[in-house]
């Protein structure tokens, strides 16, 4: 989704060591542009990670992986996850804009539903009311009209619960209209059968975005084309990566200079926005020469293989995502012809090392990831198509730069410092 980064002073670096478990939802009591220009002052003490407009704009205050002031004081909490420490370390702050007796805009709710759908995926939270919670839970005595008696809980949790792992099976059944009455009453034999004919029948069950084998010490991540997104300069380790993404790889090769990272190489898109083009590498050699190119429009269809920057410069407004590295299946030539006609040399991008690609499989409409030890080239292209993605893959940076981590399990992590990352 799109969020604009607004920054505010208000926080401490980092989380202390604590990892985020809960959601808290705030109402502003105020209205922009006061109640974003209070969240920035550093003599009001308060911020969040998010405030959410009512027009439906997201903007952000404060890094995910940093500890905003939005809920510091318990003052009679009624909150079982309460440890006795500050639960700002634990915890992502969430603001609206408007009043409590407000309610929020319909713009303003599909898009603190999707912001929340969004951290829930990415933090493994729980969708339950000790895990999503008002700041009511923490202080109900100086904020126990925050966010107020508008705020949509119910039609909340009815739509999270909708797209992701069902926690109440029985009050799902109620809200899809699949059976009625009170749970306590007890379900007979024939309740059972009826929900389950008209759940199969009529209801949609949610199913991932992504699977993960490992096969032959091969892991395959096959995953929908437009759950990908991509991070520019995160200038941290792999090892330090995994303590805040529970999937991602590394993307495109970068440039060093003294010793340091200097500049990704190549485009570099996520959701739509152009976060690296390769207009600066021109002085490096790149002008001429086409691509291996990764690219999935904003309408779901993927293309993969050579481009060149004037064939890029003509979609550019329709991509969603985008990453580049070196085409696995150079057109009417050999993978060492293709990598001379990109620029590189082979001993320099294409040897064995730990090696990671991305491709698509058009039988099954999935992007394909393939994170393969001790690989070349050559093998990369056997493996890739082996999972459907012949002529439709490109290997990104390898090596000590590859990492790969699936559902928070480590399959390859380095110490060395990265540019950008693939996430999901």
């Amino acid at each position: 989704m799109n969020i604009e980064w607004v920054g505010s002073p208000n926080y401490w670096t980092g989380r202390n060591g604590r990892k985020i478990i809960a959601i808290v939802d705030h109402i502003a009591a105020g209205y922009m542009p006061g109640c974003l220009d209070w969240l920035k002052n550093p003599q009001s003490k308060s911020s969040a990670q998010y405030l959410v407009t009512r027009a439906g704009k997201v903007c952000q205050l404060v890094r995910e992986a940093d500890t905003a002031w939005h809920a510091g004081v318990a003052n009679k909490p009624n909150w079982p996850l309460y440890d006795g420490t500050n639960p700002n370390r634990y915890t992502l702050g969430i603001e609206h804009e408007g009043f409590p007796a407000d309610g929020l805009t319909e713009a303003q709710y599909q898009a603190t539903l999707q912001l929340h759908k969004e951290l829930i995926a990415k933090y493994s939270i729980p969708i339950d009311t000790d895990h999503i919670i008002g700041h009511y839970r923490i202080d109900s005595v100086d904020r126990a009209n925050c966010p107020g008696p508008k705020f949509p809980w119910s039609r909340l949790f009815t739509d999270l619960k909708g797209i992701t792992n069902i926690n109440t099976p029985w009050q799902w059944a109620v809200e899809k209209g699949i059976v009625s009455g009170n749970p306590q009453a007890g379900a007979t034999l024939g309740d059972v059968a009826t929900m389950i004919y008209k759940a199969m029948g009529g209801a949609t069950i949610p199913v991932p975005g992504y699977t993960k084998r490992i096969m032959d010490s091969v892991l395959v991540v096959e995953i929908d084309p437009m759950l990908l997104r991509c991070r520019d300069m995160v200038l941290k380790s792999g090892k330090e990566l995994a303590k805040e993404y529970k999937n991602f790889t590394n993307a495109n090769f970068y440039l060093w200079e003294g010793g340091k990272i200097k500049k990704t190489i190549g485009w570099l898109v996520s959701e739509g926005k152009i976060l690296n083009s390769r207009y600066e590498h021109k002085d490096y050699g790149w002008k001429g020469n086409p691509k291996g190119t990764f690219l999935v429009r904003k309408n779901g269809t993927v293309d993969v293989g050579w481009k060149w920057d004037s064939d890029i410069e003509k979609v550019e407004k329709d991509v969603w995502f985008m990453v580049q590295g070196f085409n696995l299946y150079p057109p009417k030539m050999t993978i060492r012809d293709g990598l001379a006609k990109e620029g590189w040399t082979y001993d320099s991008v294409a040897y064995r090392t730990n090696r990671l690609a991305i491709g698509y499989n058009p039988a099954t409409k999935k992007v394909v990831i393939t994170v393969e030890k001790n690989s070349n080239a050559e093998q990369a292209i056997i493996t890739t198509a082996k999972f459907g993605c012949e002529g439709n893959a490109i290997c990104l940076d390898s090596g000590l730069s590859c990492n790969a981590v699936v559902d928070g399990e480590e399959f390859i992590t380095t110490d060395r410092q990265l540019a950008n990352i693939i996430y999901w």
